[in-house]
């Protein structure tokens, strides 16, 4: 029996590593408004400093988690059409 040799091993790395960027952004978002409230000097600026770092951690972790399944989804489709 001949051996399977996968195809695109690049998208494969490609894939863990924005479900690694995924999990960086998480982590930074939860630590970034940490450090915000503890330096904080008024209430107003806190807020959207907050705000803004939740929607942009918020966006840049699905924008990340997507890319990565996105990918893995047309590697699958290709897998499953060669059958």
């Amino acid at each position: 029996m001949s051996e399977y040799k996968e195809k695109y091993p690049a998208l494969k790395i490609e894939v863990k590593i924005y479900k690694i960027l995924g999990w960086v952004c998480i982590a930074i978002t939860i630590i970034v408004p940490i450090i915000i409230i503890v330096t904080a000097y008024s209430i107003k600026v806190v807020a959207a400093k907050l705000l803004i770092t939740l929607l942009a951690g918020l966006l840049t972790t699905l924008f990340c988690f997507t890319l990565a399944e996105g990918i893995q989804l047309f590697m699958d489709i290709e897998k499953n059409t060669r059958k």
